[in-house]
């Protein structure tokens, strides 16, 4: 599994009738499911889900710290999985940070 940048070519178009939000399927070991997600074209293999999916989950790989925009640092659990965009036929490895960070 390869974590980095990824292009989707020009010719892939995802529309929505929800713009800024795309719809978004998303699977980590043990669930799934599907939602929108606010556009960030500068996708790069990070995916946030609310807290309200982590009952869903299974145990996270992880419990990493990032900082934030303002400075803040928090920590949250992370789980390895895959995401889809709308209804492209391609899907993409991303780290799912679970909600409830801290």
């Amino acid at each position: 599994m390869h974590w980095g940048r990824f292009a989707i070519a020009e010719s892939r178009v995802v529309i929505s009738d929800r713009y800024p939000y795309v719809p978004l399927t998303w699977q980590t070991e043990g669930a799934q499911g599907d939602d929108w997600a606010l556009i960030d074209t500068g996708f790069d293999g990070y995916l946030a889900l609310p807290e309200q999916y982590l009952n869903r989950m299974s145990r996270p790989r992880a419990d990493l710290r990032y900082s934030l925009a303002d400075n803040q640092v928090v920590s949250a659990p992370v789980y390895l999985g895959y995401v889809q965009f709308g209804e492209l036929e391609v899907t993409f490895p991303a780290q799912i940070m679970g909600g409830g960070v801290t």
